[in-house]
């Protein structure tokens, strides 16, 4: 077990316990909270207070105290410019085509997939290709099983 020479210094576990390393974090920490002249230092304590300066003061700028509001209201105003508003309208048809497509090609070809998909069960695994019931029941065990797996995970996460 190492043991310091002073008794007010801790004890570092796994290695040899270097008492100018800490003596200069020390002294650097003192210096910069004191916004003592850096001139008289050795360069080790020099770069002990870069740290703790950059410790002290982060760099990133708090969020502003209405961000949330703002942000809000941006979101649920209208488009200001000419982009967005073509961006907003690009995106509605394009969705409204993909709504049309996905309609037509069930409406064709929507009875064939389900006589394929069923063709592709083993025999007595589902009743007939007219029932829906056992389709809402696996959906509904779905959804169930999908949210009983997120809270699971919720709570090992906590």
């Amino acid at each position: 077990m190492n043991v310091p020479d002073r008794p007010d210094m801790p004890v570092r576990p796994g290695g040899p316990f270097d008492v100018h390393e800490w003596d200069a974090q020390e002294s650097a920490i003192s210096a910069e909270r004191r916004s003592a002249d850096p001139a008289g230092h050795d360069e080790r304590v020099a770069q002990y207070r870069l740290i703790a300066r950059a410790l002290r003061h982060p760099p990133l700028d708090p969020v502003p105290y209405e961000f949330a509001a703002e942000l809000a209201a941006r979101v649920g105003a209208p488009p200001r410019s000419a982009d967005e508003r073509l961006e907003r309208l690009l995106l509605r048809g394009l969705l409204t085509v993909l709504v049309a497509s996905g309609t037509v090609v069930t409406a064709l070809y929507g009875a064939s997939w389900a006589q394929a998909a069923i063709a592709l069960l083993p025999d007595g695994a589902m009743v007939p290709v007219g029932t829906v019931g056992n389709w809402a029941v696996a959906l509904l065990a779905c959804v169930a099983l999908s949210w009983a797996l997120e809270r699971v995970c919720r709570r090992i996460v906590e």
